[in-house]
């Protein structure tokens, strides 16, 4: 099973998995493709993600006495139910897990996602004896309808995160636009970047005495700064990516104006001269 002693996720595993079972592909090719993809690993790494593919997708130790037992002896389970797809012609594998456990119960590749596909899975739950305290999905169609009548009357929320991202859509068209409007500023930085770099050398006039650094160098410092910022990720629904673009661009400008400020009231002092005192 993947625990925590894994260094990769079930993404990895349904990549293992889906790759050398539906494509017929080998753990070879595959490691190349995920190392590729930015996600260094090797041949044998592939061996173990595809063995842990194979246990998830038959995977039943609810059917063991004396793990229900130790269920039983918790106060129950909060089930929680959810599906995984490598891509959208791959069947999916459903996961049922103990939240307060933390261990998982069941797993079953399935190629439809229908309530009657979805039954025999939260039945096999139901058939261990131990009390459901609660059932948590997310709003897939198929699910929901076999969770309310597998277990009736059991509090059914919906998960945090599905409740936030429902919370947050009507504030997509505006983040949307901070994304769009973060791309451009972008764009016109690493385009004035461009520009002041074939403007001038790092030895031009304006060079910083105490660093060495002249304006145009500075510039281009400032521009590559822009452009990694403008692609941080972040976590939705409460920190959008596109939020924490803008946010990053507006700390930067802040920078950027309080030492245009500095530079400016120093350049008055020294027009001015040194103050004299009587």
């Amino acid at each position: 099973m993947p625990g925590p002693r894994r260094l990769y996720g079930l993404d990895v595993t349904l990549h293992a998995g889906e790759r050398h079972v539906g494509g017929g592909s080998s753990h070879n090719p595959n490691a190349r493709d995920l190392g590729a993809r930015g996600v260094p690993t090797h041949q044998r790494t592939m061996g173990r993600s595809f063995r842990d593919f194979v246990a998830l997708t038959a995977f039943a130790r609810g059917e063991d006495e004396a793990w229900c037992e130790r269920l039983r002896a918790q106060g129950g389970i909060v089930l929680m139910c959810d599906g995984l797809q490598f891509e959208d012609r791959s069947p999916v594998l459903y996961l049922a897990w103990d939240a307060l456990s933390g261990e998982p119960l069941f797993g079953e590749r399935k190629l439809y996602r229908g309530k009657e596909d979805l039954v025999p899975l939260l039945e096999g739950v139901r058939d261990m004896d131990v009390p459901v305290i609660g059932t948590v999905t997310d709003k897939q169609k198929g699910l929901v309808p076999t969770a309310k009548d597998v277990f009736p009357g059991v509090p059914y929320p919906s998960c945090h995160s599905h409740l936030l991202r429902s919370c947050a859509k009507p504030l997509e068209a505006d983040t949307r636009a901070l994304g769009q409007a973060a791309r451009r500023r972008a764009d016109e930085v690493r385009r004035l970047g461009r520009q002041v770099a074939k403007g001038g050398d790092s030895e031009a006039e304006g060079a910083d005495e105490a660093d060495g650094l002249s304006e145009q160098e500075l510039v281009r410092q400032r521009a590559e700064l822009v452009q990694v910022n403008s692609r941080v990720s972040g976590k939705a629904p409460l920190k959008p990516p596109e939020l924490n673009r803008h946010e990053r661009i507006e700390q930067l400008r802040a920078v950027v104006d309080e030492a245009r400020k500095s530079g400016a009231r120093s350049t008055a002092r020294s027009k001015d001269g040194p103050c004299s005192t009587s």
